[in-house]
């Protein structure tokens, strides 16, 4: 007389190694997925910090140069020199360079003088990265 749920003799019960083995590899799988991920995220939140570190910089300069009377904003910040007090402030290797497109540089100022602001610096993974931002200063 056989009895129902009774094992054969000789059958074990678990896992055995082979499925134990496939079964951690897809863990691992997973958990490698989910920190590829998490990493990813990390480099996109600090890349949108020291951008917005950028702009802010650029609004700082910007508003230095628009206190200034426009006869003397060309000889104040020289074109093409970067500004000493926006050196490394608060990016890798920042640098603030004002130019201003519609004047040559000699002669009378324009009556509308534009100017341009570009700061570059060195982002978190050493790649040079830079923004700029224009504006225009009437007499």
């Amino acid at each position: 007389m056989e009895l129902k749920g009774k094992r054969a003799s000789g059958s074990r019960s678990g896992f055995s190694l082979l499925e134990l083995m496939f079964a951690v590899t897809i863990l691992v799988i997973g958990v490698m997925g989910a920190f590829t991920t998490q990493l990813g995220s990390l480099g996109v939140i600090t890349t949108g910090q020291e951008t917005s570190k950028a702009t802010m910089e650029l609004q700082a300069a910007m508003e230095s140069v628009l206190v200034v009377d426009p006869d003397d904003v060309v000889d104040i910040f020289p074109p093409g020199q970067p500004i000493p007090a926006f050196a490394d402030r608060n990016l890798r290797n920042e640098t603030m360079v004002p130019t201003y497109p519609n004047y040559a540089g000699v002669g009378p100022i324009p009556s509308t003088l534009d100017v341009r602001l570009t700061v570059t610096w060195d982002d978190f993974e050493g790649r040079g990265r830079s923004l700029r931002l224009n504006t225009a200063v009437a007499r």
